[in-house]
């Protein structure tokens, strides 16, 4: 397992530098196939819309979360789906991406009016975790 801090990702997601994230995973990808990794998996929806930038370059192959949820979609009949995450996935395309290629059916979006109220609650959190050194890696205990 790697990963690069938090702080890294942002500094590139609110730059709208989806190039930057694949970069960052890229690294990543190097790093896990020299430590005798088989496959990647980016447990992460929200940058997994970097990925695009990666996989041509990438030492291993990716299981794509989207990919392996518009598999299961399909196969149980699913044919609406509802998709939790931050802005930047749930404003994205790598959910609608994934299940238009795979004809599995739509996803729902949040209206931005619910964000606003959903992101108001979790701003006293959040920030925490953009300084690695607030992290709870860092200090062995998450804080509340």
């Amino acid at each position: 397992m790697h990963t690069h801090s938090l702080a890294k990702y942002m500094k590139c997601i609110d730059r709208d530098d989806w190039p930057g994230v694949g970069e960052l995973m890229l690294s990543s990808a190097h790093r896990l196939a020299k430590a005798g990794a088989d496959f990647l998996v980016c447990p992460d929806n929200t940058i997994h819309q970097g990925l695009p930038w990666v996989i041509r370059r990438s030492p291993l192959p990716w299981l794509h979360i989207a990919e392996v949820v518009a598999a299961q979609a399909a196969e149980r009949g699913f044919r609406r789906l509802g998709i939790i995450g931050t802005r930047y996935l749930v404003d994205g395309e790598v959910y609608p991406e994934k299940l238009t290629a795979r004809a599995s059916g739509t996803c729902g979006r949040t209206p931005r009016n619910a964000r606003k109220s959903i992101a108001s609650s979790s701003r006293n959190w959040l920030p925490a975790f953009s300084d690695p050194k607030q992290s709870p890696a860092s200090s062995g205990s998450w804080a509340a």
